[in-house]
């Protein structure tokens, strides 16, 4: 299951279509972006130990440790998610929309 993190005080017409869950404060380990929320692209469950996230801000991606902070994928994690397409969607639709940010 994919996650985006964010910033749980994004206006409330980003957020509209999907359920988000707070999680405790961490930072984003390559652009170290404050995350306090996260959202699940079917708004089914809440995150849990090992479910991946992806940082919105620069894409980074990033796994949820037990305490639901977040942390540096394992080697091994990385190379299984390596090429996911669902991954691959979500980093181009992040990407799209931090265009149309600008």
């Amino acid at each position: 299951m994919v996650w985006a993190a964010l910033q749980d005080d994004l206006p409330e017409e980003d957020k509209k279509a999907v359920m988000d869950f707070s999680v405790p404060e961490s930072f984003c380990f390559a652009c170290g972006d404050k995350m306090d929320a996260a959202v699940n692209i079917d708004g089914t469950s809440a995150p849990h130990e090992g479910c991946l996230t992806v940082c919105l801000r620069c894409g980074h991606l990033m796994a949820f440790a037990a305490d639901l902070k977040l942390r540096e994928l394992t080697e091994l994690e990385m190379y299984d998610v390596a090429g996911d397409p669902q991954l691959l969607a979500i980093q181009q639709v992040r990407g799209t929309l931090m265009k149309e940010k600008k």
